[in-house]
């Protein structure tokens, strides 16, 4: 039996439902960390496989591990938040129950935030891989507090989530994650922990990060995408010197929407911005049939709406990647050529991640 720190230097902080199928292998890489003196707060948010299991089995040979159940679930950013609530160190640490640590993850990110008191938050590079770990393609991490600062303001998410390591002070001073923000509780966050201090990432991975369909950013990227608009909404408003709109708000409605200015034809361009991203994410995780599938719903849709030329040319330039991938050249020049002619000056901005690879039939 491994017996705990007191106090821990870092509260790992993990939410767990139905996640059999890869949470053994995540506690696994928190619990064999080159360092020893953390403790791993995991809520089972309403488990109906076998989970619980697994769980208690491994509480049981290490004392590091803290289990708390909550039966029927209540919800992510609920799980969270009750898991921070009963943190204990002075940073939490985030952790995904299908992601797998490397074994000094939790040694460099504390020994970063020790030199850099200015630092709330620390995320890192990831290693992408799918959900028989084989490696996926990853954009290039951003580095530095301006250029994390930038992304955010242009409502991009430069953090990814399970790398995150947080001062807990400032997650408790903002009030942790909004439920509101649905799907997108992290983005908001960080927006609010920037405005008390900086963001950052390491530019060496520090986990495996799994991509897989079952992901909330492929299954709610509707949801997602419309949630992104509203913090970022919020955040500006805040930074002019008005009261937050979201403080106390339970859930997001049209009329709240509007009112942030975010409009029907503002958040239907964000929505199959978002689609398109999750297409790319279902391809990249080998899933090419339900990315043609999503496409397809996406090109229908599009026809009762005023899309940007931009983003109707990354839609043919999707549709011809995954003829591309389904071996089917012909049509994937000609998808190719419709988005050549429709917008030729930025054709070749995408193609880089894709035109290396050989196509091959499903």
């Amino acid at each position: 039996m491994v017996t705990p720190a007191c106090p821990p230097r870092v509260s790992v902080v993990m939410s767990v439902r139905d996640g059999e199928a890869f949470v053994a292998a995540a506690l696994t890489s928190i619990l064999r960390q080159t360092i020893t003196d953390f403790e791993c707060v995991v809520i089972d948010d309403g488990s109906s496989d076998g989970t619980p299991a697994l769980l208690e089995r491994a509480a049981s040979q290490d004392a590091r591990l803290r289990l708390v159940r909550r039966e029927g679930g209540g919800g992510l950013v609920a799980a969270l938040n009750l898991g921070c609530s009963l943190a204990r160190a002075p940073l939490i640490a985030r952790m995904d129950a299908d992601d797998v640590a490397l074994p000094d993850r939790l040694a460099r990110q504390l020994e970063r935030l020790a030199r850099q008191p200015s630092l709330v938050v620390l995320g890192a590079a990831a290693i992408f891989v799918d959900a028989q770990d084989r490696p996926l393609p990853a954009d290039p991490t951003p580095t530095g507090p301006r250029t994390l600062a930038q992304a955010l303001e242009r409502g991009d998410c430069p953090l990814i989530h399970p790398t995150v390591v947080m001062r807990r002070a400032a997650f408790e001073a903002v009030g942790g994650y909004r439920a509101c923000i649905a799907h997108a509780e992290d983005y908001d966050l960080w927006l609010r922990l920037a405005e008390r201090g900086e963001l950052d990432n390491l530019t060496e991975p520090v986990l495996r990060y799994r991509r897989h369909p079952q992901q909330v950013s492929i299954r709610h990227y509707a949801e997602q995408a419309v949630s992104n608009l509203a913090a970022r909404a919020s955040a500006r408003l805040r930074r002019s010197g008005l009261p937050d709109p979201l403080d106390g708000v339970a859930r997001l409605d049209d009329a709240m929407l509007d009112r942030l200015g975010l409009g029907a034809a503002v958040r239907a361009a964000a929505v199959a911005r978002a689609t398109l991203t999750s297409v790319r994410s279902l391809a990249d995780a080998g899933e090419v049939e339900r990315a043609q599938q999503l496409l397809q719903s996406l090109h229908e849709t599009s026809r009762a709406q005023v899309l940007n030329p931009a983003l109707r040319t990354d839609l043919r330039l999707e549709r011809a990647r995954l003829q591309w991938l389904q071996g089917r050249p012909l049509s994937a020049a000609g998808a190719f050529a419709q988005a050549l002619l429709g917008r030729p000056r930025t054709v070749l901005r995408p193609l880089k991640p894709w035109l290396g690879r050989a196509p091959h039939s499903t």
